[in-house]
């Protein structure tokens, strides 16, 4: 129930890297998305963006318990569902949204088919990261029907896979133990909707 404006922002995968435009860096310098800018305050990472909305909100305790303990279960299952670092692969075992990168690598293969070099080229040059456009241009040059034949990409996926089983079984068991339907009991919380991506 709260009202919004929505600002649709392209990124590489779309054949531009908007991020990286003088207007989306003066938003956020590290030219990631999403971000959310409430009264001229910008608020980048996505588990922050969900605290921040509930606190905003019309009712910010019908997503977030009341109860201390039930509290910290909310707040570590929404760590558990983010994407933490600058290079995701470091903590697979941290993190099931870490592992989020290494299964979409075939995804971002057949994306980047269609995007000019030139453009990848433009986050070599300007983007913070620059082991994404290194990738993008591996992607690029292999095509989707090389990814299997790189090993340290085969390697990530099958690390990424595996840790992303252990994290939606430990899951799983919280469900069970909580009673569910939901991560912490009966209460729909923050918890539940990172998850939900």
């Amino acid at each position: 129930g709260i009202p919004y404006d929505a600002h649709h922002v392209d990124l590489i995968e779309t054949g531009s890297y908007e991020t990286l435009s003088r207007r989306f860096l003066a938003v956020n310098p590290a030219a990631l998305v999403p971000v959310l800018v409430h009264d001229g305050h910008p608020v980048y990472e996505s588990h922050d963006i969900l605290l921040y909305a509930a606190r905003h909100s019309v009712d910010p305790d019908r997503l977030v318990p009341q109860d201390d303990a039930a509290r910290a279960v909310m707040q570590r299952w929404i760590d558990r569902s983010s994407l933490t670092g600058d290079d995701p692969t470091q903590a697979l075992e941290a993190s099931a949204g870490n592992c989020v990168p290494g299964l979409t690598v075939p995804l971002f293969a057949a994306m980047i088919r269609d995007i000019p070099v030139h453009r990848i080229l433009e986050g070599l040059l300007f983007h913070r990261l620059k082991q994404r456009p290194i990738v993008f241009l591996v992607l690029k040059a292999k095509g989707l029907a090389g990814v299997p034949t790189l090993p340290p990409v085969r390697k990530t996926v099958v690390a990424s896979r595996r840790q992303m089983e252990r994290h939606l079984d430990a899951l799983a068991q919280q469900l069970d133990q909580s009673g569910g339907p939901w991560i912490t009991g009966e209460q729909l919380t923050l918890a539940d909707v990172s998850w939900a991506v």
